[in-house]
């Protein structure tokens, strides 16, 4: 944890903060008075939902950029919010999702070495576990994690990777496995924003708000009336 002071000399590097979970945690450390960069590509982000900090936009592969901002700012910590995440799409183009989520933070993790900041929040998946099985109802943190897509297989290789650099050079790292995210800012700042938009509960929200006209389930062996 950070003391007061720290949080105004040091800075917390949000990669992917103009997209929709990034978004939210850029509004949250402005909130708790931290000082924030965000680098977004603006891919699938937008530059109008980061309400805070300093936006610069570029490529998280490009080091140089990298190292100009662990140069400039006194970054203290790195959060990462910048994978591709349609499961489907990482069926098709497995290629692209390994180079986006993996390698590309391999190369963060090389300049986040060579500027000697070893803290790290990745924004993992509960896809890493795959499917639980059935009669589970909950899935503990240490259920097995057997993902049944590059996507999911994508993030597990990159927690295995953040153990990996704890025991060879110190890293510290947290990996926040969501099932759905949802929801909005309770001021209404902003809310999710995806286009196309592919989450669940916004497709199913969009046909309660008469915005589609069904919404489809996938199986029919669930639990459901």
């Amino acid at each position: 944890m950070l003391i007061e002071s720290q949080k105004k000399s040091q800075t917390v590097l949000v990669i992917g903060g103009a997209g929709y979970i990034g978004s939210h945690m850029v509004l949250m450390l402005a909130e708790q008075g931290f000082k924030i960069v965000v680098l977004d590509n603006l891919s699938t982000g937008f530059q109008s939902s980061v309400l805070a900090g300093e936006f610069i936009q570029g490529d998280l592969n490009d080091k140089e950029l990298l190292a100009q901002i662990f140069e400039k700012y006194h970054v203290c910590v790195v959060m990462h919010f910048a994978a591709f995440i349609q499961v489907g799409e990482s069926v098709s183009e497995p290629l692209k999702y390994y180079q986006n989520n993996v390698a590309k933070t391999i190369g963060l993790l090389e300049v986040m070495r060579q500027y000697q900041v070893r803290h790290f929040i990745f924004s993992s998946t509960a896809a890493i576990y795959g499917n639980p099985g059935l009669g589970v109802k909950f899935i503990a943190e240490d259920h097995p994690k057997q993902p049944i897509n590059p996507y999911g297989l994508s993030k597990l290789m990159v927690e295995q990777i953040l153990q990996d650099c704890e025991k060879a050079w110190g890293l510290t790292s947290v990996c926040l496995r969501y099932f759905n995210a949802a929801g909005a800012d309770p001021a209404s700042r902003i809310g999710e924003r995806h286009e196309p938009e592919t989450h669940l509960i916004p497709l199913v929200l969009q046909v309660a708000n008469q915005q589609r006209d069904h919404i489809t389930i996938y199986g029919d062996d669930y639990e459901t009336v």
